[in-house]
Order: C-alpha cells, then structure tokens, then sequence
C-alpha cells in the first residue's frame, strides 16, 4: 500500500464515526484539563504550602509554651528575690550552719569519730539593746581517733578563714575494743559569725 492510499482509508474511517462522539469530546476536553491543572496545583504548589502553613503554626504554639514556661520562671525568681530581701537581715543564722558543715566536713577528712557536737543558743530576733557578744557562737564537740588524725583535724580549723578560739582543750588516751590506742578529744571553743547591725 502506498501513502496515497493510507491516507484514503484514515479518512475514510474518520467519515464514519459518528458526529455526536466528537462533539462529547470536544465538550470534555476543557474539563479534563481543568481537572488535570487542578491536581498538578495540588500536589506541587498548594501542597508544600499547606505543609509550610502547618510546621508554622505548630513552631508558633511551641514558642508560645516556651515563652508561657520562661514567664512562669521568672515569676518564680521574682518571688524568690522577694522572700530573699525579707530573710536577708537573718542570713548570718546560716552563717552558722556552714560552720557546723565546715566542722563535720573537717572530721570527716581526719578520719575521727564524732560523739558530740553541741552549740550555743541562736538568737533569731536582736533586741535593740543586746550585748555586743551575741554574734558569737559557743561550741564543744567530743572526738575519738588517732593522735595523727587529730593533728590533722586541728590544724584545718586553725587554718579556715573564720576566726575560731579554742577555750579548753583535753585529751585522753583510751584503749578500743580491739586492742589498739586512741585519743579522745574534748574541745570547747567559740567563733564569731556576721550580723547587719
């Protein structure tokens, strides 16, 4: 067959489809593309757009958690800065703890065996006619251990920053239950502690 006669028989089946199927096509095609565009604008324009508005608006709440927390937070150091400024005419009290800590830390290094620790009475409220003699505290301790330790522990008090007077000092020696030597310490003494008077 030649092209002369190709192109005879396309014609003539094109003749003969009827002329209501080319017209539904004709009326669908519009369509068909407005569908077509419609999905291709969804799934590469309107899509990542959606996805960008939504990791938005989720990145929007948590700051605004992170901020609400960091609020809250800074509420709690106001009130805590209040509370401060109304004990801080008291703090030298704890003044007197960290020299109790200082003490039981000082043992604790030397190795000695601690049997009593007694202080003086804490004044929690200063008349305004109290003695000048009520920022000191009175201590006596009871410790048992070896002469060395001992040493140890004595030289680290005399050596601390706080001014400590030792008013008695005696020691003993004493044999343990398993036959060996210690020495048993009683020391009575006071150190002073700041007020804002």
């Amino acid at each position: 067959m030649n092209k002369k006669n190709l192109n005879f028989s396309f014609r003539y089946y094109l003749s003969h489809i009827p002329k209501p199927i080319k017209k539904k096509v004709k009326d669908a095609t519009p369509t068909t593309l407005a569908i077509l565009l419609t999905v291709f604008f969804l799934i590469f324009a309107i899509r990542p757009t959606v996805l960008t508005i939504v990791e938005l608006v989720a990145e929007i709440e948590t700051r605004r958690q992170i901020e609400e927390d960091l609020q809250g937070k800074l509420n709690q150091i106001m009130t805590a800065q209040k509370e401060y400024n109304q004990i801080y005419d008291k703090l030298y009290l704890a003044d007197q703890a960290s020299f109790a800590r200082r003490l039981e830390g000082e043992r604790c290094l030397a190795n000695l065996q601690l049997d009593s620790l007694n202080y003086s009475q804490i004044i929690l409220t200063k008349k305004k006619d109290a003695a000048a003699g009520d920022s000191i505290i009175d201590f006596s301790t009871s410790l048992e251990g070896k002469f060395f330790d001992i040493k140890i522990f004595l030289q680290r008090l005399f050596e601390q920053r706080r001014i400590t007077y030792i008013d008695s000092l005696k020691i003993e020696q004493f044999a343990k239950k398993d036959e060996s030597k210690g020495l048993q310490v009683d020391l009575e003494g006071k150190t002073f502690y700041f007020t804002n008077d």
